[in-house]
C-alpha cells in the first residue's frame, strides 16, 4: 500500500495527532514525508477507495512537522465520524504497535504482520494481536428523568464532572462491572 500515490498517511504520536490547517479535519500526508522510524500498518480505505495507512511514531519523536499536536481527548469530538474513527483506531493500534515489540511467551523481538495488526514471532511461531479491554460507561438517571448521578475525580479540576466508567474485570460481566464501579465511587468525597 506504501507504493500507491494515492495513499494517505495518518501520522501520530503516542495520542496525538495533528490538524489540519481548518482546525476541523485531521492533516494526512504522503508516503514519503512520513519520518523513517514509524510503525506501519494498514487502516483501511476510504469512502473514495484511497488508502489509510497508520505511520505510528514513538510520543517523544521530533517531527519537522508546524503543525499544532493534539491528544484524541481534546480533538477527538469535534472531528467527523470517519475522521474520529481512524483517529481512535490509530491511537490505539500504534500504541500497540510501539509498546507490544516482544513476544510475551519467548522474549524474541516479533516481525509486523498482516497488515500491522499482527504481530509474529520468529523464534516460538506464535502470532499476537492487539488488545482489547471491554469497558462500560453509564448514565445513571432517576426514575422522573429529571436527574443524573455524576461522579467526580480526586485529581481533576474543580467543577468536572462525568457519568461512570470503568473496565470490565475478567470473568465480570458488563453489568457487574456497573455496579461495581458505582459502588466504588460512592465512597468517599470524591463520589
Amino acid at each position: 500500500m506504501r507504493g500507491d500515490p494515492s495513499a494517505r498517511v495518518l501520522v501520530i504520536r503516542g495520542d496525538r495527532a495533528v490538524l489540519a490547517e481548518d482546525g476541523t479535519r485531521l492533516r494526512y500526508r504522503r508516503v514519503q514525508e512520513v519520518p523513517e522510524d514509524a510503525l506501519w500498518a494498514f487502516l483501511g480505505r476510504t469512502a473514495a477507495g484511497v488508502p489509510l495507512l497508520l505511520a505510528a511514531r514513538a510520543a517523544d519523536a521530533p517531527d519537522p512537522d508546524d503543525g499544532a499536536w493534539a491528544p484524541l481527548r481534546v480533538i477527538g469530538g469535534g472531528l467527523d465520524a470517519a475522521d474520529a474513527a481512524a483517529l481512535v483506531t490509530a491511537v490505539s493500534l500504534g500504541r500497540w504497535l510501539r509498546d507490544s515489540p516482544f513476544c510475551p511467551s519467548c522474549g524474541a523481538r516479533t516481525a509486523v504482520s498482516t497488515g500491522g495488526w499482527a504481530r509474529t514471532c520468529p523464534d516460538c511461531g506464535r502470532e499476537h494481536f492487539p488488545r482489547t479491554d471491554p469497558a462500560v460507561i453509564v448514565a445513571v438517571g432517576s426514575e422522573d428523568g429529571d436527574r443524573l448521578l455524576l461522579g467526580s475525580n480526586a485529581l481533576w479540576d474543580a467543577n468536572r464532572f462525568s457519568c461512570f466508567a470503568g473496565f470490565v474485570e475478567a470473568g465480570e460481566s458488563a453489568e457487574g462491572a456497573v455496579a461495581r464501579e458505582l459502588a466504588r465511587r460512592g465512597r468517599g468525597p470524591a463520589a
